[in-house]
């Protein structure tokens, strides 16, 4: 059984706060100042609690609408995280099995196309294209499938929605609820509630 400094007392639950010191769990004769600074520079790290730190800013893209010039932003590693940041992301999906086979943030695709000796320093030119989509609102099931729906050539039938006349009275009881309150019915439960006549 392992042991803690003072010799005396074990290694165990109750003594929880000396396992984050993986050189206490050695045996007496093996705890040598070399293996507790091996222990602590490597081992230790990955048992220990780890610290939280609280850090307020932005992450994305610097130059949109919202952006204003004193936004506090987080640090990022390259230029293309700055700037492309959240941005969508190209997905190649199998159909047939709905599966995702590769999926890329915008930098991580360009440093894709620049691995297989693209050119990336333009990236109109890169991601430019004659090619356009044209999605109308059209709905292709009820064009398809139109024996399925009910087609009203005039429309659906109104809905006649009627109010009071004019001149209409109403009445109101005040009671008086015992905590100096005034309650109005026939609400009923707003207590000194405004009323607009």
């Amino acid at each position: 059984m392992a042991y803690s400094e003072n010799e005396s007392t074990p290694v165990n639950i109750e003594n929880k706060d000396k396992l984050r010191n993986s050189a206490d769990l050695l045996p007496m004769f093996f705890r040598t100042e070399a293996n507790k600074k091996f222990l602590g520079s490597t081992l230790d790290a990955l048992i220990s609690t780890g610290t939280l730190e609280r850090i307020n800013g932005f992450v994305g893209a610097r130059n949109t609408e919202n952006s204003k010039a004193n936004d506090n932003y987080l640090t990022e590693p390259t230029a293309n995280r700055r700037r492309y940041n959240f941005l969508p992301s190209a997905i190649i999906k199998e159909p047939k099995e709905d599966v995702f086979k590769w999926v890329a943030t915008y930098d991580d695709l360009v440093n894709q196309v620049k691995f297989f000796n693209g050119n990336t320093k333009n990236h109109d030119r890169l991601f430019e294209s004659e090619y356009y989509a044209w999605n109308p609102l059209f709905d292709f099931d009820k064009f398809v499938n139109y024996r399925q729906y009910y087609w009203m050539p005039e429309g659906p039938s109104p809905v006649l929605v009627s109010g009071d006349a004019g001149g209409s009275v109403s009445t109101y009881k005040v009671t008086n609820d015992g905590q100096n309150a005034y309650v109005f019915t026939p609400n009923g439960f707003s207590k000194n509630p405004t009323i607009t006549l």
